[in-house]
């Protein structure tokens, strides 16, 4: 039963991982699928440099505040992004601790399966030497 707890415990946190990584990466390649439009005279340009300055807000546990330099932005709206902010934050703690648990797991799996080579190994005689007897 321990061992079963301790198993379903490791699939959650790899899935944990999984799952963390993915939306980081989803959030930072969202740039690429973005098709090119202009909105009441503001360039291609100009809205890629604020939707950049959009990531870095959402991401960055150190900027304050979302300001934009070309589009205009409602009070619902900054809202709305600090409360995505949040989660994604929350999301960067979650997958670094997660990837954190996954690499130290992995690393100690594989210690373990030298050692158990090396053992077996040592009780395991060359068929040369049994030939000899």
């Amino acid at each position: 039963m321990k061992i079963e707890i301790k198993s379903i415990l490791e699939v959650l946190v790899y899935f944990v991982a999984a799952a963390s990584i993915a939306v980081i990466i989803t959030t930072n390649v969202s740039i690429i699928f973005l098709h090119p439009f202009a909105v009441d005279g503001i360039s291609w340009g100009e809205i890629m440099s604020d939707y950049r300055r959009l990531l870095i807000y959402l991401q960055s546990p150190i900027a304050n505040q979302l300001t934009f330099r070309y589009l205009p932005i409602s009070s619902n709206a900054s809202e709305h992004f600090s409360m995505v902010r949040c989660f994604l934050i929350i999301n960067e703690g979650v997958c670094l601790t997660s990837w954190g648990i996954v690499i130290s797991k992995i690393k100690h799996e594989k210690k373990r399966s030298q050692l158990i080579m090396l053992v077996s190994l040592i009780d395991v005689r060359p068929a040369w030497v049994l030939a000899r007897r």
